[in-house]
C-alpha cells in the first residue's frame, strides 16, 4: 500500500494522470485495509452494527448499510466499500496539492490509515469531511459571491448533510476548520505554540481540572448519543482515576514525540511564510495541525477528547509535504538539525508494521475465507 502511494504520488507530480493514479490509490487502500481480519477495536462491533441497525439514529449510515445488504455485500467486506469511498474523497481533496503529491501521497496514507482501522464509522464520515473542504476551499476567495451559488450550496450541502448523518461529531471538525479559515489569516506563531505544546505534554496534562469542560461536554452530548453516554458517566471517563494509561508514552518516544511536533511547528511555520503566505487553506490546515496537538496533548490520557482532537491533528501530513519539498530552502539555517527529528512522523505508521501483536490478520489468515 505504501510503495503504490509512493509510485502514484512520483508519477502525478511528473505530470502524469492524476484520476488514473488517484484511482488506483484508493483500489489498493480499499483491499489492504478493507481485506483485514478484526484489527481495529471495533472491528466486529461494526459488523454487529451492519447486520442489526444497531445505529438507527445515523440515518444516512444506517441506510447506506441496508443498500449494500441489498445489493449483497457480505458483512466482511463493507469495510472494502467503506475505505475506498473514503481514499477516493481523499483524493479529491488533495487535487490542489497534486504538484507535491510524490510527498503528499504516501504521508496522507500513513497520516489517515487509522481513521478507518480504529474509528470505523468516524472516518468513513470524514470521507464527506474532506470532500466538504475541497469546495469550501475552492470556492473560498469568492465567499461572499458563493453564498449565492446554488450549486455550491448544494454540493457543501450535501457533504455536511452526509457526514452528519454517518457522525455527527464530524460537525465539530467542520466548524473548526471552517472558523480557522474565516478568521484567522496568518499561521500561529511557532514560538507560542511550541511553548503550548511542551506545556500542555509535561504540565497541564497530569493536572487538568475536567470540571471545567462541562460546557464543552453538554454540547458534545447534545451532538451524539455516544458522547452523551460519556457524559452521563463524567464521573468514570473525565476525572483522574478515568485516565487510559495505554496512551501514556514511553519517556523516550515522548521526548522523540516532542521534538518531531517542535520541528514540524517551527519548519512548517517558515515554509508557508516563505512560500504559501497567500495560500488559506495551506495556513488553515497548518493551524488545525498545531491546535489538534496541542490539544491532544493537553488530553492525552482521556480517550473521548483524545479522539476529537486527533481529527485535527491528523493534518500533520500537508505541512510535513510542503517541508519536505522545499527543504532546500532550509540548508543555510542555523537550526537545520531540526530538520532530521522530522523522521518522528514515520512512528505512528511504522509501529503498527512491527509492533501490532495479533491484531494483522487478513481474511485468507482465517477459517471464514
Amino acid at each position: 500500500m505504501l510503495i503504490t502511494f509512493c509510485v502514484c504520488g512520483r508519477n502525478v507530480s511528473n505530470n502524469k494522470s492524476y484520476i488514473g493514479n488517484a484511482f488506483l490509490c484508493a483500489l489498493i487502500y480499499s483491499l489492504c485495509l478493507g481485506l483485514r481480519y478484526g484489527r481495529g477495536f471495533d472491528y466486529f462491533h461494526y459488523i454487529d452494527i451492519y447486520n442489526y441497525n444497531l445505529e438507527e439514529t445515523q440515518v444516512v449510515f444506517t441506510q447506506f448499510n441496508n443498500f449494500l445488504k441489498y445489493i449483497g455485500v457480505g458483512e466482511h467486506y463493507i469495510f472494502v466499500v467503506y475505505n475506498f469511498i473514503e481514499m477516493a474523497c481523499s483524493m479529491v481533496f488533495l487535487y490542489p496539492f497534486r504538484k507535491y503529491a510524490y510527498w503528499v501521497f504516501p504521508l496522507f496514507m500513513m497520516a489517515t490509515r487509522h481513521l478507518n482501522e480504529y474509528t470505523i464509522r468516524q472516518g468513513f464520515a470524514f470521507s464527506f469531511v474532506f470532500l466538504l473542504l475541497f469546495f469550501f476551499f475552492k470556492y473560498f476567495n469568492h465567499l461572499k459571491k458563493i453564498l449565492k451559488n446554488v450549486k455550491f450550496l448544494l454540493l457543501f450541502g450535501t457533504c455536511l448533510f452526509v457526514a452528519y448523518g454517518i457522525h455527527s461529531v464530524a460537525i465539530i471538525t467542520i466548524l473548526w476548520i471552517i472558523s480557522f479559515a474565516i478568521f484567522i489569516k496568518k499561521p500561529l506563531p511557532y514560538l507560542w505554540t511550541i511553548i503550548a505544546f511542551v506545556l500542555a505534554s509535561y504540565i497541564f496534562q497530569n493536572m487538568f481540572d475536567f470540571s471545567v469542560a462541562n460546557n464543552l461536554l453538554s454540547f458534545m452530548a447534545s451532538q451524539d448519543e455516544k458522547f452523551s453516554y460519556y457524559v452521563e458517566n463524567s464521573d468514570k471517563w473525565f476525572t483522574a482515576d478515568s485516565a487510559a494509561d495505554r496512551y501514556t508514552r514511553n519517556p523516550v518516544v515522548k521526548i522523540a514525540e516532542t521534538l518531531g511536533n517542535i520541528s514540524l511547528f517551527y519548519w512548517g511555520y517558515k515554509v508557508i511564510v516563505m512560500r504559501f503566505s497567500e495560500n488559506r487553506q495551506v495556513i488553515t490546515l497548518y493551524n488545525v495541525f498545531v491546535t489538534g496537538s496541542i490539544f491532544q496533548k493537553f488530553f492525552m490520557n482521556f480517550e473521548i477528547i483524545n479522539r476529537v482532537s486527533s481529527t485535527g491533528s491528523l493534518f500533520w501530513c500537508i505541512p510535513l509535504a510542503l517541508v519536505l519539498h522545499y527543504r532546500s530552502d532550509f540548508r543555510k539555517s542555523k537550526y537545520k538539525i531540526l530538520l532530521y527529528f522530522l523522521i518522528w512522523w514515520s512512528y505512528e505508521y511504522l509501529k503498527y508494521l512491527f509492533m501490532c501483536g495479533d491484531m494483522c490478520k487478513f481474511l485468507w489468515d482465517t477459517p471464514y475465507f
